[in-house]
């Protein structure tokens, strides 16, 4: 089983551009988690990326508004202090979110590029929704993580 996971939260904060809608979506942000050895979700805190609120993540795709500030979250300068400097500017330079942060230490304290079983990884660094006439697709750029050193940055397309 794999032991971490990205997924989504969503908050009950409605971007500002949806406002006028009768039924307006609520804001979804992405988070990256760990499993335990039952292949429970560790619990963490984490912050909504539009409003700021504090919700603790209990379960893949669930979590609950904490009603008091808490200095218990990690951010994504702290993660930075235990990543390769190469690596932290990269992820800075590209304006990466926590759990692209998260993911990237996930991957270098695991080693994750020596499993031969895995595609080599990565990190979606950007990524844009193309929709032109018949064809729609995602495109952007990726960093694959041949080391705790070495790295590349490259183009990818998907077929949506």
């Amino acid at each position: 089983m794999n032991n971490s996971v990205k997924h989504i939260i969503t908050c009950r904060c409605i971007l500002t551009q949806h406002r006028r809608l009768n039924d307006p979506p609520f804001f979804s942000f992405i988070v990256f988690s760990l499993f335990n050895k039952q292949g429970d979700i560790i619990p963490k805190l984490v912050k909504c990326t539009y409003c700021g609120v504090t919700h603790k993540v209990y379960e893949v795709c669930k979590s609950e508004i904490i009603s008091t500030e808490s200095e218990n979250i990690v951010n994504k300068e702290d993660i930075s202090l235990f990543l390769p400097q190469k690596l932290s500017t990269i992820l800075n330079d590209y304006n990466c979110e926590l759990y692209i942060f998260e993911e990237a230490k996930y991957i270098i304290d695991n080693k994750l590029w020596e499993n031969i079983d895995l595609p080599t990884p990565f990190l979606i660094l950007t990524r844009e929704e193309i929709k032109n006439n018949d064809k729609h697709f995602y495109e952007g750029k990726m960093l694959k993580i041949y080391d705790e050193f070495k790295y590349s940055i490259e183009y990818w397309k998907s077929n949506y």
